[in-house]
């Protein structure tokens, strides 16, 4: 089951829509987190050169199309049709492809069922930086209610396990930001 191009276009004008490089804040947090750059006051990184960055659960690819601007290498992972038919990036997968530098999870891990994020989690490699964002403020991550499209185990014991045995970058309501050890 996938999103359809009214699912990515509800709430969102006609002219915020063609903007190009417009990005909510989730994104552009998960930019800086993946750039090694101050997001807000309490940030404390080092820049960094992200590899090969994949972006889980992409949507129309306004973020993909805004790091790749800047010069990086971007895969967008959706299955989709609506990401199939707006995806502004360059590359649109429909599976993770299992390597990166740097993984992407902007206001889509709570839409992956436990199975799927599983399989992708137990592909990611060692020394990968690995980005949850959603909308800044956004805590207790909670479901919203709307049904198959939000997973209930999305909350801090979610984020408590997966800081399991990897280096905490940041980690602030539903902003987490970590670095694979295992």
């Amino acid at each position: 089951m996938g999103y359809d191009e009214g699912y990515y276009r509800r709430n969102i004008t006609e002219y915020q829509y063609k903007q190009v490089g417009l990005l909510r804040p989730d994104q552009y947090a998960a930019a800086c987190y993946t750039l090694g750059l101050r997001f807000d006051g309490a940030d404390v990184d080092t820049p960094r050169y992200p590899g090969v960055i994949t972006s889980i659960g992409c949507g129309d690819g306004v973020l993909e199309r805004f790091l790749e601007d800047l010069g990086y290498t971007v895969i967008g992972v959706d299955p989709s049709p609506g990401a199939q038919a707006l995806y502004q990036g360059t590359v649109l997968v429909d599976r993770y492809p299992g390597h990166a530098g740097t993984v992407l999870f902007v206001e889509s891990v709570e839409h992956l069922p436990g199975d799927v994020f599983d399989d992708i989690w137990a592909r990611i490699p060692a020394g990968t930086r690995v980005v949850f964002t959603n909308w800044v403020g956004f805590h207790p991550i909670e479901p919203d209610g709307t049904g198959w499209d939000h997973i209930t185990r999305i909350d801090d014991a979610f984020y408590d396990r997966l800081c399991e045995g990897h280096r905490v970058v940041k980690r602030n309501g539903s902003h987490l930001v970590l670095e694979r050890e295992q």
